[in-house]
């Protein structure tokens, strides 16, 4: 089991909501909660001198690096196919109220098509740039994707001494169901999709190949 503090970042609609109850159950108060600050905001490359004392753990939207100063941590994160993450995004977006992040009201205010809201920068690399860009990857102690949260769950379970429950699904996005299957039938858009995505694709398909997936 590792002793070390757990640094995990949570990249939107990739089951982080749903690994941060667990989380919150595990640590209660030794667990820190870094939201409000994201990739998506003006405090995007905020660093912190390392974790309060008492904190064992942080979990949120941030870019791993504010966190470098707490050293030998164990760092995790979870990925998800692209397109799929941009059409959980999307739809979420469309559902979910204004809590004052600019970007959001932009989303609102304007009300893009899916393939508009694609071409946006923070969102055309959200994987690739607005988490992880410039960051070494080999950092990480643990990188699992949504699409194998189960077995994935289980290993960094057993890695990091986590009790991580794979059959959680908080935040499912579950809004025009028809809407949303309609788009992903509709192999045009989604290979134009994934042509504007296609650093995160490039991205993402490279950590599952170096997994082995």
């Amino acid at each position: 089991m590792s002793r070390r503090p757990i640094i995990s970042v949570h990249l939107p609609k990739s089951g982080g909501t749903s690994i941060r109850r667990c989380l919150e159950t595990q640590f209660g108060e030794r667990g820190l909660f870094d939201y409000g600050r994201g990739p998506l905001g003006p405090q995007a490359h905020l660093v912190e001198t390392g974790l309060p004392e008492g904190v064992e753990m942080v979990h949120g939207h941030f870019r791993p690096a504010r966190y470098d100063a707490v050293g030998e941590a164990f760092r995790m994160t979870f990925l998800r196919e692209p397109t799929d993450l941009l059409l959980s995004f999307y739809f979420f977006w469309r559902k979910m109220p204004f809590e004052g992040q600019a970007l959001h009201r932009r989303f609102l205010d304007e009300q893009p098509d899916i393939e508009s809201f694609a071409s946006w920068a923070p969102i055309r690399r959200l994987s690739s740039d607005t988490f992880f860009g410039g960051y070494d990857m080999a950092r990480f102690d643990f990188i699992g994707f949504h699409e194998t949260r189960h077995e994935d769950m289980a290993r960094v379970n057993a890695l990091a001494g986590l009790q991580l429950d794979s059959e959680r699904h908080d935040n499912r996005t579950e809004n025009d169901r028809a809407e949303r299957q309609t788009m992903r039938e509709d192999q045009a858009l989604m290979g134009r999709l994934r042509d504007i995505l296609a650093d995160d694709v490039r991205f993402y398909e490279s950590l599952r190949a170096r997994r082995g997936a």
